[in-house]
């Protein structure tokens, strides 16, 4: 799985997490394990079988209280701080399973529901390996 920060990408800034099944498969299991409490901090940039374009840091925390998002930029790097409810987690695992359970290539939007200064999409099948990787 690849996962990069671009800015105007349809219309605004976006973290794109693109490709195949068996990456988001893994990133599933994660997910539910921070819905379930089992896991609290995900770092998903570290994560085996995972590569960041343009050195882009996703990070994960579970939050008793409302959903919030930070991204900043440091030297280079988008760094993007997600913190959420165990419930809010829990329907990001949703969408990726119905992502993973498609035969047909497809995106899903991982959305906090309140003021996110980007998108976070889930793209499987729709990008090839190489997208945004400059030669």
């Amino acid at each position: 799985m690849r996962l990069g920060f671009f800015r105007n990408f349809n219309d605004g800034d976006a973290l794109l997490l693109w490709g195949e099944r068996q990456a988001f498969l893994e990133l599933l299991e994660h997910l539910r394990q921070l819905a379930s409490s089992k896991l609290r901090t995900l770092a998903v940039h570290q994560l085996g079988g995972v590569q960041s374009v343009g050195k882009t840091q996703l990070f994960m925390q579970t939050s008793d209280r409302q959903d919030e998002m930070m991204a900043e930029g440091v030297d280079q790097a988008m760094i993007v701080k997600l913190k959420c409810t165990a419930e809010r987690y829990a329907e990001f695992a949703d969408k990726i399973e119905a992502l993973c359970s498609s035969a047909e290539p497809g995106h899903q939007y991982l959305d906090t529901h309140g003021s996110q200064p980007l998108e976070i999409i889930a793209s499987m099948g729709e990008y090839p390996p190489e997208f945004g990787i400059s030669k």
